[in-house]
């Protein structure tokens, strides 16, 4: 029988690939999601998802500005891809190779939170509500 950890985030995954919504995050999963960002996007995102991190004039690839990617998708924040992008399903040439993703692996390594799903949702979750 799966334990209820593995099971929540199969159900994670599940709705995230099925275009459902999935569950919105306590304040808490919210407060555990920001400090995810300033550990791991921070540097090069910036502080405020604009795209102007400390590390930004270092690195090859344009920096995305994350608080506009709603109004680049027709007013829709692109949830799917998102999560895809931060997993590495979808290939973000800076965040490494497709089968290696640099912050995928690092979510997926760390013993926080119910399941890596769980916390890669609450950061796009907190992207989402960093929207401008």
């Amino acid at each position: 029988m799966k334990s209820w950890p593995g099971f929540f985030g199969i159900a994670i995954i599940g709705a995230v690939n099925m275009g459902f919504p999935a569950p919105a995050l306590s304040a808490a999963g919210i407060e555990e999601a920001k400090r995810d960002y300033q550990a791991s996007c921070e540097v090069c995102h910036g502080s405020r998802a604009k795209g102007d991190g400390p590390l930004k004039e270092e690195l090859k690839a344009h920096v995305p500005d994350l608080t506009v990617l709603a109004k680049h998708n027709n007013g829709t924040f692109p949830f799917d891809r998102v999560v895809q992008a931060i997993d590495g399903r979808q290939q973000i040439r800076a965040h490494g190779p497709r089968d290696m993703p640099v912050w995928g692996n690092s979510f997926r390594l760390r013993d926080a939170g119910p399941t890596p799903a769980s916390r890669i949702q609450g950061l796009a979750e907190y992207l989402e509500r960093l929207q401008e």
